[in-house]
């Protein structure tokens, strides 16, 4: 799954760049569970996440966290991107982010 396709302290800077991606990532396994409340709304609560390593050829480097956030409560947290910038850490949103719907 594509999250995003560019560096984005470069694109805060208004720069381009290479965004390479460190190859492997880690991830939890924990079972999720999914269920439709006594209002009939949907809700899936999935704990598990995955952290990816990047890097630009700018010097920048940071960690793409997928994660999910239930669509009809506050379980959960939507996926994000954390990354140092003059020795501070960000963290934004993952903007491309698909929300979760109810299976057919």
């Amino acid at each position: 799954m594509r999250i995003f396709n560019q560096c984005p302290v470069c694109k805060r800077l208004g720069q381009k760049s290479k965004l390479y991606i460190q190859g492997f990532s880690t991830s939890t396994s924990i079972i999720s569970e999914q269920f439709y409340d006594e209002k009939g709304k949907f809700h899936s609560h999935d704990s598990n996440r995955t952290e990816t390593e990047w890097y630009c050829d700018k010097g920048h480097k940071g960690i793409k966290i997928e994660s999910t956030k239930c669509p009809s409560c506050s379980f959960g947290q939507e996926g994000k991107v954390e990354f140092y910038e003059n020795d501070k850490l960000i963290s934004l949103p993952i903007e491309e982010r698909k929300r979760l719907k109810a299976p057919k």
